[in-house]
Parts: C-alpha cells; sequence; structure tokens
C-alpha cells in the first residue's frame, strides 16, 4: 500500500523496519515522471558514504568494547573464572563472546529502531502499527525482504527506492543506528557490568559479558529492558515532534499509565526509593512495615511523572507552545517525555536531565547561530541523550544527590 501523510502527500521513507510490523521503507525526493530511467542510473543516495561510514564506525565500537574491557582488567582474570593472563586462547574466547554478544546487542537494538520508525510514520496518521504491508510510496511496489533488514537494507539500496529510484530518507537508519548504540552501552553499563551504574544497590559479583551469557541475572535484564522502552519511547516523540506533527493524547496517556504501573507489581524497578537517604550509595531500602509495592512503586512513579510534568509544563509554557486540542506538538512533547523520565527513573532524575537538555539546547543554538545556520534545534532529541547520560552516571550523580543532603544538613 501507498503510506501517506495526513495531508495525503508521500511521506519520507523508511530505509528498513522491524520484519514483525511490514513497515514503510521507500520514500519521494520530489516527482517521478512515466518515462524516468532505470533505477541503476540514478546512482546512489548523496548521503550514503556519511550513512556508511556512521554504521561502520558504531558497529567497530560495539565490538571493539569488550575487547577494550579486557585490555583494561589487564587479563587477569576473565568473567568465567579463567586465569585468561596464563592462557591467551581463554582471553581470545572471552573476547569473541564479547564481540558477539555486543553484536547480537546491536542488532537487536536497530530492530526495534526499525520499528521506531514505523511508530513515528504511522502513529500521528492514527494507522496501525502492527498491520500493513510495506510499499514504495512513489511506485507502490512492496518492499522485498532483504531490503527491510535494519540499517543494512538502506546501504544495499545504496539509499534509493529498487524499482523506481525515489530517494530514501538517511533518517531512517540514522535512526536505526542510534537506538543501537544507545541499547549497546547501557546493555554494557546495567547488564554485562553486573549493575555497576544503578545507585543503592551493590553491583553483582562477579559480573561480565561470559558471566551474563553463562548466568544472566534477570533483575537486572528487567530494569535493562525498562529503561530501553523509556529511551526508546522518548525517542519516538521527539522525532515526531521534530517534524511539527502530534503525538496523540491517548497514547501518552497509555504509556504514562503503562511505564507508571510497571513498579507497582516489580517494585525492584525503581533502585531509587522516593526520598534518597543521605547514606552510603549501597545497600539503601525501606524499613519492613512499608510496602514496597505502595512507596517503592506507585509513590515514586506518581511523583516523578508529576514533578516531570510540571517541569516540562513550564519549559513548554516559556516558548510560547499550547498543547493542541488532538495531539502534542513539539514543546509538548518535551512535558510528556520528562514526565515519562520522572516516571521511570524517579523525580530526582528530572531537574538533572531537564538542566542538562536545557544548557546543551542553548549551546546548540549558540554554535549554529554562529556559523550561520537558522535551522530549529529541537530539544527533545537533547532530553533523548541527558536520559542516556544519567543512565551511565546514574550510581555516582546519587551519590553527589547524597552528598548535597549530608552538607545542607550541616
Amino acid at each position: 500500500m501507498f503510506d501517506t501523510e495526513p495531508g495525503g502527500s508521500a511521506a519520507p521513507a523508511v530505509g528498513s523496519v522491524s520484519a514483525s510490523s511490514g513497515s514503510d521503507v521507500a520514500g519521494v525526493a520530489g516527482p517521478w515522471d512515466v518515462s524516468r530511467p532505470a533505477p541503476e542510473e540514478y546512482g546512489r543516495h548523496p548521503r550514503f558514504t556519511v550513512v556508511a561510514r556512521g554504521a561502520i564506525v558504531a558497529l567497530a565500537i560495539g565490538c571493539a568494547w569488550p575487547l577494550g574491557a579486557l585490555v583494561h582488567d589487564r587479563l587477569q582474570r576473565s568473567p568465567s573464572g579463567l586465569d585468561v593472563h596464563d592462557d591467551p586462547s581463554s582471553a581470545i574466547g572471552v573476547g569473541m563472546v564479547g564481540v558477539g554478544w555486543a553484536v547480537w546487542v546491536f542488532t537487536v537494538g536497530s530492530m526495534l529502531g526499525s520499528f521506531l520508525n514505523v511508530v513515528v510514520h504511522r502513529l500521528p496518521a492514527g494507522r496501525s502499527v502492527v498491520f500493513g504491508r510495506s510499499a514504495c510510496p512513489s511506485c507502490g511496489t512492496r518492499i522485498r525482504p532483504r531490503d527491510n533488514i535494519p540499517i543494512v537494507g538502506w546501504l544495499l539500496l545504496g539509499g534509493r527506492c529498487s524499482q523506481c529510484g525515489a530517494l530514501i530518507d538517511p533518517r531512517y537508519p540514522l535512526v536505526e543506528a542510534s537506538l543501537a548504540g544507545f541499547c549497546l552501552a547501557l546493555g554494557f553499563a546495567e547488564v554485562a557490568s553486573g549493575g555497576v551504574t544503578l545507585p543503592l544497590r551493590a553491583p553483582h559479583d562477579p559480573a561480565g559479558v561470559m558471566w551474563t551469557v553463562l548466568h544472566p541475572k534477570w533483575d537486572l535484564i528487567g530494569i535493562y529492558a525498562y529503561h530501553v522502552a523509556c529511551v526508546a519511547l522518548v525517542f519516538t516523540w521527539a522525532i515526531i515532534a521534530a517534524g511539527a506533527r502530534r503525538v496523540p493524547v491517548g497514547h501518552v496517556a497509555a504509556v504514562l499509565l503503562i511505564m507508571g504501573l510497571l513498579p507497582v507489581a516489580f517494585p525492584w524497578l525503581h533502585p531509587v526509593p522516593l526520598v534518597v537517604p543521605p547514606t552510603t550509595v549501597a545497600g539503601a531500602a525501606f524499613p519492613p512495615e512499608h510496602p514496597a509495592w505502595l512507596w517503592q512503586g506507585f509513590f515514586v512513579s506518581a511523583a516523578g511523572m508529576l514533578v516531570g510534568g510540571v517541569v516540562g509544563g513550564v519549559c513548554a509554557a516559556a516558548c510560547g507552545h499550547r498543547r493542541p486540542p488532538h495531539g502534542l506538538t513539539t514543546r509538548s512533547a518535551a512535558a510528556a517525555s520528562l514526565a515519562l523520565v520522572g516516571a521511570v527513573l524517579g523525580w530526582q532524575a528530572v531537574p538533572v536531565i531537564a538542566s542538562v537538555a536545557c544548557v546543551s539546547v542553548a549551546v546548540a543554538r549558540r554554535w549554529s547561530s554562529g556559523i550561520g545556520r537558522r535551522e530549529a534545534i529541537a530539544p527533545e532529541f537533547f532530553i533523548v541523550l541527558a536520559c542516556v547520560a544519567h543512565l551511565m552516571l546514574w550510581r555516582w550523580i546519587v551519590a553527589a544527590w547524597s552528598a548535597a543532603i549530608l552538607a545542607l544538613r550541616g
């Protein structure tokens, strides 16, 4: 079928999408005549080299990460208990397992980013993100399975439709690679490390990719999946808002409700309680008389959502944007994003992430103005980056928060 925007014009193309959704793949750079040359005569997309280099660099960093960790540890002892210092072959085996795990996480993340592209394209139009076959909006040709491979499909096509030669927007493989990179970074930070970045809890020991594969810690995997979902949702709203399209209010309300109630069933999804105790960053917990599902589940989500919504609403009002009757636009999406971040990470994370995002937006606007560029800077993308950075440094941010409370108490 043809995938178009609500106004009826052809939407930019999606380079590749997840197999489960059968997403949108190709797009239109402009009107096309009936008498057009063969697709191979068009050549590659003008930004093909940039996207290809970015994908190669991202994959190389992901593969080098576990090998670098081994070098950092001086190959003294592997997570599996093998003395890799005395047995170089064991070090190589552990490193290869790490590379394989990194490639697998990167691949799954790119598939999630591919599905994100479908949601971004179809959600504002009120279309199903599950049903519907992929087709080029220019010529109506259904997309072949090999062209649906995330990132790789766009590269194999040269950034153009294989039938009519219509340009495929490079934004889509970049979105896939970005989310894959976020998933990979959080995977190493929260799972492979044994949860070393998670505050107020002792990291699992031993840790490492090999130990994660042989003896998975399901609590860490659950927290990781919860955080990846948060980042993916905020990323989705950011892309929609950057295109000046509306995020349906019903969708936002459903997401906030589900993400806010998950910790009620699984309170360990919130490692930071409602009030951070000014003690050490390891081993803080509520007294037994306080039910965890209420205090560490519901109240943390509710307080975080409230603080995030208020902070985001103030930012939206300062920018002079009002919420439209049927959806959220640019600045209103920032309020929804911070409310979701607060529900997932707690109210303490909201001022940190909002401050970093605002400073980053100001710096980016000043820089773009200095080089003579007048493009609008979307603050929602900086919320995504600030959220990922906060997760990577969460333990130490909470430690600084506790130290500040102690200092204020004298």
